[in-house]
């Protein structure tokens, strides 16, 4: 049982290959700290379809 507490274990969501699993894991997320966690990686904004009118909408600096 003391060898597998030794061991901790890192997922990269890189080594993902199913775009469903990786869906399904951001879907517990709020669409704001979706936003967070995607900012800097241009391959989960392109999955998610985010551009940069969903960060203005959802900061609230969105000008009408």
């Amino acid at each position: 049982m003391a060898e597998f507490e030794e061991h901790k274990f890192k997922v990269n969501l890189r080594d993902i290959k199913s775009v469903h699993i990786i869906k399904s894991i951001f879907s517990f997320l709020k669409e704001k700290q979706k936003l967070n966690v995607i900012k800097y990686n241009k391959e989960l904004q392109e999955l998610f379809f985010i551009d940069i009118e969903d960060y203005k909408k959802i900061s609230g600096k969105e000008k009408r």
